[in-house]
């Protein structure tokens, strides 16, 4: 499954220019030194990607590593692959 996710990834990099991501929460999910916070740490996160929101991502077979603006600030997030459980490019028709 997580060829799947990632092939799927890498084809909205290549043909959209804003895309969203639902993470779940996972052990190894890392984002930055601000987490999860609130609703988050049971419901997960929503990630925003658009020309300005990320830099300098990376993907692995079993995760992706990205940059991304929270707040006006950058943090690191490295993203199991397995916590992927959404990719689209339409918040209100996923």
């Amino acid at each position: 499954m997580g060829d799947f996710r990632l092939n799927v990834l890498k084809e909205i990099l290549n043909s959209y220019e804003k895309f969203f991501i639902h993470l779940m929460p996972h052990p190894e999910l890392i984002i930055g030194s601000r987490g999860l916070v609130g609703e988050e740490k049971k419901n997960g996160i929503v990630l925003v990607f658009s020309s300005y929101s990320y830099d300098k991502l990376s993907m692995e077979d079993d995760s992706v590593t990205v940059n991304m603006k929270f707040s006006g600030s950058w943090e690191s997030l490295y993203i199991p692959v397995d916590a992927i459980s959404a990719i689209f490019n339409d918040p209100v028709k996923p």
